[in-house]
């Protein structure tokens, strides 16, 4: 950017604006400015104006920017681990910034745990059993509309922040648990189901205005936060640590659904959630399941990996003599590597 300050085409405040961006903590806060790719996206900020319009800075440009990339490349593979390097410049795999970007992840976890006794102690009218059977029942629903991962998390992500911050009607929790996977559907998906579907669903039972005001009230309740740090990101991150296979992920994604039916998890965050999930696919099916990656990536050792897959292994059984079937009914498909068949021991 030194050409376009000396010729006088940039302010010096527009040049301090590019300087690298600030460590993710700054005097223990965040900064308020974006946390990742600032430098680049500040860069075609700048240029985009009136930069652009003189053909002769635009060749200069070019060259400008090609330098900034090298240079910026050459920096970033000096903090990159071997497998983001194999995976530099995939344009959704974000390799640069991966490590600041699960850190930064994993610094969001704290606020959104839940306590299992404010479950206890707000809700008089659910008890854990419904919670059960409305889960259950929605993990059917996300199959028949074929939605995306993501959009079951952070539905049960919903559906426990609300019971844990507000008392909720028996008569109502169907509504909550069709509000909540409303609300998700809108969040992650490109093309989310129609308010329609969701009252077909539910054979009527739940009107549209009821869907909607209930969907109105979540988001108060939480305030409009809705970026909770998902299992699911983990797993796939840790996943590709690991080197996974197709199986091993889907036992994996099977173990993380099952473990949503049993409210002890309560106490563990996703990130751990994640890993020890992989951790016992990875033992059950007698393949590599830890290494120095995963350890530095999630700060836990193999020890506190160990303790909660140990817990995590007896949930997919407690769940099946429950009656609860619809989590291992959709891992039985060949889409999932039939992994629901699989016996789950250690």
């Amino acid at each position: 950017m030194r050409f376009l300050k000396e010729n006088g085409n940039i302010r010096d405040n527009e040049y301090k604006f590019l300087q690298p961006t600030r460590n993710l903590e700054e005097n223990g806060k965040l900064p308020k400015t974006r946390a990742f790719g600032k430098e680049i996206t500040n860069l075609f900020a700048v240029l985009k104006g009136n930069y652009f319009k003189d053909d002769s800075i635009n060749a200069q440009v070019s060259v400008k920017l090609k330098e900034f990339y090298d240079n910026y490349k050459e920096k970033a593979l000096l903090h990159l681990n071997e497998i983001d390097k194999l995976n530099l410049g995939k344009l959704y795999d974000c390799s640069e910034y991966a490590n600041e970007i699960y850190n930064y992840l994993k610094d969001r976890e704290a606020p959104f745990l839940i306590k299992f006794g404010s479950f206890l102690k707000i809700q008089t009218e659910v008890h854990e059993k419904m919670r059960e059977c409305l889960i259950d029942w929605l993990v059917e629903i996300h199959r028949k509309f074929k939605l995306l991962p993501e959009t079951l998390y952070m539905t049960v992500s919903l559906i426990d922040r609300v019971f844990a911050k507000e008392k909720i009607q028996k008569s109502k929790l169907q509504c909550l648990g069709l509000a909540s996977l409303f609300i998700a559907g809108k969040y992650e998906e490109i093309y989310p189901p129609d308010l329609r579907d969701y009252v077909n669903v539910a054979n009527y039972q739940v009107g549209k205005d009821e869907i909607l005001k209930m969907e109105r009230q979540i988001l108060k309740i939480l305030e409009f936060d809705l970026s909770c740090p998902s299992i699911y990101i983990f797993l796939q991150r840790y996943s590709r640590l690991l080197k996974t296979d197709e199986t091993q992920f889907s036992l994996a994604e099977y173990l993380s659904e099952s473990q949503f039916l049993d409210t002890r998890m309560f106490k563990y965050p996703p990130s751990l959630i994640a890993a020890s999930c992989l951790y016992l696919s990875s033992k059950i099916l007698n393949k590599d399941c830890w290494n120095s990656l995963i350890e530095e990536q999630s700060k836990y050792s193999e020890s506190e990996v160990k303790s909660c897959a140990g817990l995590i292994s007896k949930i997919p059984n407690i769940v099946e003599n429950q009656g609860f079937l619809n989590i291992k009914t959709k891992f039985m498909s060949t889409k999932y590597k039939e992994v629901g068949r699989m016996k789950i021991e250690i």
